[in-house]
């Protein structure tokens, strides 16, 4: 990797607040797939995480923006990896 493709990598501190971009679009669809795939309600998702009902729901309704934290402990729960493919603009 050059020092001019390091310079477009995403920082730590981008990574940390997803926002509403279409990464974290996919995520929630991802998250709310599996978990009704598994027959996980939300609150057994919140036991499971230790995070709050109405977040998680706020979350699969993109009405809440988790860090990317957040998303690593959610998929966790249901046994799921992250997995991020990052690229320069359109290769």
């Amino acid at each position: 990797m050059t020092m001019s493709d390091q310079s477009t990598l995403p920082t730590t501190a981008n990574l940390h607040s997803v926002n509403n971009s279409t990464m974290a679009k996919d995520l929630r669809l991802h998250i709310t797939s599996l978990r009704k795939q598994r027959g996980i309600t939300l609150s057994r998702l919140s036991e499971m995480t230790g995070l709050n009902r109405s977040n998680l729901s706020l979350i699969e309704r993109g009405l809440r923006e988790p860090g990317i934290e957040m998303f690593q402990k959610i998929l966790d729960a249901l046994d799921a990896e992250l997995t991020i493919t990052l690229r320069k603009g359109t290769e």
